[in-house]
């Protein structure tokens, strides 16, 4: 159930013992009205992201058709959903023809995010599991 603070403060008396009613039937509305669902999905996204679920990776690929796709083959033979895929073609940091990508994934669990990875190393591809700032 999704419940409101507010709407949950009856049972919250309840569960912490500070209202007793020895013998008595009880009933206690729980209410939702003011649940603000973009907050309640990012409570979900941050608890799948906790729990290895979601999975952000940097790499670099050559810039000609086809190199995402050949990287795109072992994710989805792994049977691993892609979220988001964003690139750069144009900075500094980057040699002529490279692009960088951070891709996003939904992934089963942590294990599964490893088994990635030494997948695409042992192809020959340079990645990067994306790290948050500090």
């Amino acid at each position: 159930m999704m419940v409101e603070g507010a709407g949950a403060a009856g049972l919250a008396a309840l569960l912490s013992k500070t209202v007793t009613l020895p013998g008595k039937k009880i009933l206690v509305p729980l209410t939702g009205g003011n649940i603000d669902i973009n907050l309640v999905s990012r409570f979900i996204e941050h608890g799948l992201a906790a729990a290895g679920r979601y999975f952000v990776f940097h790499t670099r690929l050559t810039d000609r058709p086809g190199e995402l796709m050949r990287m795109l083959a072992i994710i989805t033979e792994m049977r691993i959903n892609v979220i988001d895929v964003r690139y750069q073609r144009i900075s500094n940091r980057l040699p002529i023809m490279q692009r960088e990508e951070t891709i996003t994934l939904e992934t089963r669990d942590r294990a599964q995010c490893e088994e990635l990875l030494r997948r695409l190393r042992a192809d020959g591809y340079t990645v990067e599991e994306a790290q948050t700032l500090e």
